[in-house]
């Protein structure tokens, strides 16, 4: 986790009985991505979508995040969605605009 964007960084996370360590890197580690390791189960780049994100606006980049074909970064998936819902809104401006003047 990227500890700039969080502001509370817990040493330890209780998860379903289980202790995890939780570890914290600065420029190196994409802000919108934690990064999971297992030393049984192996690594999860897990993209981090901000909770005041609406469903509709997380589906996107969530989807695009689950692809195993992606190559996307977490913070190039986050640009790419907000980017999206900018052109959405602008879109949905100009038909209520037309709507009005109609």
């Amino acid at each position: 986790m990227n500890s700039t964007h969080w502001p509370v960084v817990p040493f330890r996370v209780s998860v379903a009985g289980h202790v995890v360590k939780v570890g914290w890197f600065l420029a190196e580690r994409d802000p919108h991505e934690l990064l999971l390791l297992s030393y049984r189960m192996g690594h999860w780049n897990l993209l981090v979508v901000p909770p005041q994100t609406t469903p509709v606006s997380a589906a996107w980049p969530m989807a695009a995040a689950s692809d195993p074909l992606g190559t996307s970064t977490a913070s190039r998936l986050t640009e790419e969605a907000a980017r999206l819902r900018t052109v959405s809104e602008t879109d949905r401006a100009g038909v209520s605009d037309r709507t009005s003047a109609a």
